[in-house]
């Protein structure tokens, strides 16, 4: 019988190898028109090939439907269900499960690119020590003051605390690592605690690289909009959200802020009852925890509490690299 592998007496080996690139997460929570904008940024500033996987897990009806199936052409996976709203974790989990890649990024997709960074995010996320990477504009950079990196390939890296879930690169090895997000808590419990974790379980740094990003929340000008609700917050049963747009300025401002107050009182039952104990599903537990992890400068890691999370294993590796102080 003829080796399957064998052509002209020479073997070969059939490879399914794809060159590297980043599976974009895009969970879909009711509001299609911001979904274009972000989905627009990532086709005119993606700097290496990438999957865009946009999951909507019933937020939306109608029309909403028929306009992310008219942008189907600019998507690589589109997943339209008639179930429940179940927040943004449930659906970034199950954006997760379709992904390709082993390099992630994750938008709300209130937010857009407006500058060029994932081979940067790509290069930042190949140390071994980093398990995060936000963008952050140079201004920022400088303004936070922590070491910087620069690697052989030219990519400015800076050692920073947790980011938010409004734009982050991962490997997917540490998602799995994390196992996923909670998806029993609500906005900024789940999101806080999956990036707390990629300290406080997964002892690995989050860094930053050179480039920007807007989120609809803050505005051209970087200031806040107090009437704009986050894709984030987009939660548990809140199918009747969308509905709110149309209606005259000063009512829909009393729903935002009756919003809000629901969000921020009542994140959720578990949360609520571990207020005070660590936990990092604890918004304000992690960040107080976590703003340990640099003292004095901001340039010098406290070694002695990287270690309480596995971190000083990385400890020459990061001198080195960032030129700190020990």
């Amino acid at each position: 019988m003829t080796d399957p592998n064998e052509v002209g007496g020479e073997q070969f080996a059939i490879r399914n190898e794809l060159p590297p690139f980043f599976s974009v997460l895009l969970p879909e929570l009711g509001r299609p028109q911001y979904l274009k904008k972000c989905i627009d940024s990532i086709h005119q500033y993606a700097d290496m090939p990438v999957e865009i996987i946009v999951h909507d897990d019933g937020s939306g009806r109608g029309k909403q439907h028929r306009i992310l199936s008219q942008m189907g052409n600019s998507i690589s996976t589109l997943v339209l269900n008639q179930g429940r709203n179940l927040g943004l974790a449930a659906s970034f989990n199950r954006c997760r499960a379709m992904a390709n890649s082993n390099y992630l990024i994750g938008l709300n997709v209130d937010t857009y690119m407006t500058s060029s960074f994932l081979q940067q995010m790509k290069v930042a996320l190949d140390l071994p020590y980093v398990g995060m990477v936000v963008p952050q504009s140079p201004a920022q950079e400088r303004k936070a003051g922590r070491g910087t990196y620069t690697t052989p390939e030219g990519v400015r890296i800076s050692l920073r605390g947790p980011g938010s879930c409004h734009c982050f690169g991962m490997r997917a090895e540490v998602w799995d690592e994390l196992g996923g997000w909670n998806d029993r808590v609500q906005t900024t419990a789940s999101d806080g605690g999956f990036v707390h974790n990629i300290v406080m379980k997964a002892g690995l740094f989050t860094v930053a690289v050179e480039g920007t990003i807007m989120n609809e929340m803050f505005g051209p000008e970087g200031a806040g909009n107090p009437t704009h609700i986050s894709s984030a917050e987009f939660a548990h049963g809140d199918n009747n959200i969308p509905p709110i747009f149309g209606i005259p300025k000063r009512e829909y401002n009393k729903l935002c802020d009756r919003r809000r107050e629901k969000i921020w009182k009542s994140l959720n039952v578990g949360v609520e009852k571990d207020r005070y104990f660590p936990t990092p599903y604890n918004a304000h537990f992690g960040a107080q925890e976590l703003g340990k992890l640099f003292t004095g400068d901001s340039r010098v890691v406290d070694w002695e509490f990287a270690e309480k999370y596995g971190m000083d294993k990385w400890k020459d590796q990061v001198i080195r690299d960032f030129g700190l102080d020990q």
